[in-house]
């Protein structure tokens, strides 16, 4: 394990299980095998269970499953928490793990995978895959679980330390966290505007991997792609311009190089107030 993806591990941990110290939570880590590093000491709290599960015997692992793809080992809904590092992409089948996922989980449970999305060839014992975004979405989405959030890369950023800069960046660690049921939210309490999203390009990916260090939250994406809407894009609805005018929003965020264009079209056909329009130059 490389240290950016254990410190990415402790945001997760930070984020979306705090204030949750004292609750008896059930952890799962699945490919715990520690090898070269473990996630085990993040989640050492008192009230808490962690449980390592691999497909063979060694450090750091409580429960070897005989299939990879039917942890028959395992109770359904018995974790409240499911994490795994570094072993998606040594999984031929992912999709079915991913399944295997949402069946431990209780309903409101809650997961994060972490997968490179580059570097060289790992065979453990095989080496199959690397992951985008859009790829941890798919699979996510796949059992029908609530994207919370997914990105790649530089991601995150810390004042004293950039957590996704390790190994010279050759992994570029992709991450997804996502939940079984309702949707959850780390941002409870926070004040946090409310922003629509205009744009579903790399601009628009680029400010969502910023999300977490900002204070708005993404309530929808709009395109003048007519072929967009309806869709989804990091999980979240993508909608037509016209939906804007029934809609409750802090701001607009224009994540497009066409500023002006989009700027007149907001002012002129959708009646925006001008003060509510921003542009991503103000947030990436």
């Amino acid at each position: 394990m490389h240290l950016s993806s254990y410190l990415k591990m402790e945001w997760f941990k930070n984020k979306y299980l705090a204030g949750r110290e004292a609750e008896e939570l059930n952890i799962l880590d699945i490919g715990s095998l520690d090898m070269g590093g473990s996630y085990k000491a993040l989640f050492g709290e008192p009230a808490w269970n962690y449980t390592g599960m691999d497909a063979v015997h060694g450090a750091g692992v409580d429960i070897v499953v005989s299939d990879c793809y039917r942890w028959n080992e395992i109770e359904s809904a018995a974790y409240d928490v499911v994490i795994s590092g570094q072993a998606f992409e040594h999984m031929p089948y992912f999709w079915l793990v991913m399944q295997e996922v949402t069946r431990v989980m209780k309903p409101d449970g809650i997961c994060c995978i972490i997968a490179p999305g580059a570097g060289p060839e790992h065979r453990c014992p095989v080496d199959c895959y690397r992951f985008y975004p859009d790829g941890m979405i798919a699979m996510a989405e796949y059992v029908h679980m609530n994207v919370l959030h997914a990105f790649m890369g530089e991601g995150v950023k810390e004042p004293e330390r950039d957590i996704f800069r390790d190994n010279d960046g050759i992994w570029q660690d992709c991450v997804l966290i996502a939940q079984k049921g309702g949707r959850y939210s780390a941002w409870q309490g926070e004040k946090r505007r409310k922003a629509v999203v205009w744009g579903t390009g790399t601009l628009a990916a680029k400010l969502w991997n910023r999300i977490p260090g900002l204070d708005i939250e993404p309530v929808v994406f709009v395109d003048n792609d007519k072929t967009k809407c309806g869709g989804f894009f990091r999980g979240i609805r993508v909608a037509a311009p016209a939906e804007l005018c029934d809609m409750e929003y802090d701001l607009i965020i224009i994540c497009s190089h066409y500023i002006q264009e989009i700027r007149e079209q907001l002012v002129r056909e959708i009646q925006v107030d001008a003060g509510k329009i921003a542009t991503y130059e103000n947030f990436i």
